[in-house]
């Protein structure tokens, strides 16, 4: 009777099937990067020359790690992070969105990718935890809802800037209202705000803002270090159970909203603005 009534990651270990580790460390990837280290992985994302950008290579790329790491069975956590000091996602590429002109294309981008990973990080049996090493824009903010836990340097930055540009954030309207503060989260919504690592941490975005990246790795390895003492299946089955409750607000109707106002000519030339601006400053 437990078996038939547990969800599918306890199940999928109780029937005694392992999955097959295969070339997980060894897979060719440009933009992110796959490193061990104690009792966790650290999938990060290295394309510092663009802010760690997210376009479709990039969240091809990171969906396809996430989906390999978790089929480990020698860690206890998969950790996301940044490349460098400065970013650790400036969130979708909005060079590459303004240059899609239908909305079908902008669906697949935005759906199957970026839809992509929030759902290989809710599906993952491995707790995943974010490391947050510098600015987290736009949809990098919001992967940080499908994370399990967070951590920040004090240096990080938090913002959902898609309303400056004429879009719509597709996460924080259905599922960042119900985990966080709904109050604050409705207010970086509406005004594009960004704000500090301590405010993002007093609206229950964070587990813990440390004074440095360094100090932030260590508070993580020591999280995965207490994990891996935990019963495995427990575990498994307890991530699988908040992930749950998670997709009940993790609706379509968000990234159908996105996609719609991403294909808007308004937006493309307000973030041709945005690109000019930067060149001339």
């Amino acid at each position: 009777m437990f078996k038939e009534i547990i969800c599918f990651p306890i199940a999928y270990y109780l029937r005694g099937t392992k999955p097959e580790l295969g070339n997980i460390m060894d897979e060719k990837r440009k933009y992110i990067k796959i490193r061990k280290e104690r009792n966790l992985v650290w999938i990060i994302i290295d394309r510092k020359e663009a802010a760690n950008a997210l376009g479709i290579k990039q969240m091809e790329e990171l969906r396809k790690a996430i989906d390999s790491q978790c089929l480990r069975n020698d860690i206890s956590v998969v950790a996301i992070t940044g490349s460098g000091d400065k970013y650790f996602t400036s969130g979708i590429d909005l060079k590459e969105v303004a240059s899609i002109e239908d909305m079908d294309p902008i669906w697949d981008y935005l759906y199957r990718e970026l839809g992509g990973v929030i759902n290989s990080i809710l599906s993952c049996k491995l707790p995943v935890v974010a490391g947050i090493n510098g600015y987290t824009m736009g949809a990098g903010l919001e992967l940080i809802y499908a994370t399990d836990m967070a951590f920040a340097a004090k240096q990080a930055k938090f913002g959902l800037t898609a309303v400056r540009y004429g879009m719509v954030p597709p996460i924080s309207p259905v599922l960042g209202i119900i985990i966080a503060n709904s109050k604050l989260v409705t207010y970086l919504s509406l005004t594009g705000d960004v704000i500090e690592a301590e405010d993002a941490l007093k609206m229950g975005l964070l587990n813990e803002v440390s004074e440095d990246i360094t100090s932030m790795k260590n508070q993580i390895l020591r999280i995965a270090d207490k994990l891996s003492k935990n019963d495995r299946l427990a575990l498994i089955q307890t991530k699988a159970l908040i992930s749950e409750a998670k997709r009940r607000f993790m609706l379509s109707s968000g990234l159908l909203s996105l996609t719609s106002f991403a294909s808007r000519k308004i937006t493309k030339q307000r973030i041709e603005k945005l690109f000019k601006g930067k060149k001339t400053s």
